[in-house]
């Protein structure tokens, strides 16, 4: 995914306070560079995260839910 494909699914999800936290360790990191847009989205509706996030919590919780993802397909919310 690009940056604003990213960046347009976190302001989707009401989640661009946090992006524009982590955003700069999100893009050196390149962990979202290949990940599918409906698993990120997906990810943003079912979690909620507060402004102490930081970019190692939010890595951990989206690793452990694109496992389950994969294995489950999570159905998308609308």
């Amino acid at each position: 995914m690009t940056e604003q494909q990213v960046e347009d699914l976190f302001d989707l999800n009401g989640h661009s306070a946090l992006y524009k936290k982590i955003r700069y360790p999100l893009w050196l990191s390149g962990k979202l560079d290949h990940a599918d847009p409906e698993l990120l989205e997906s990810f943003l509706s079912h979690y909620s995260f507060n402004e102490n996030t930081l970019f190692d919590q939010f890595m951990f919780h989206f690793q452990v839910f694109s496992r389950i993802y994969e294995k489950d397909r999570f159905p998308t919310i609308f």
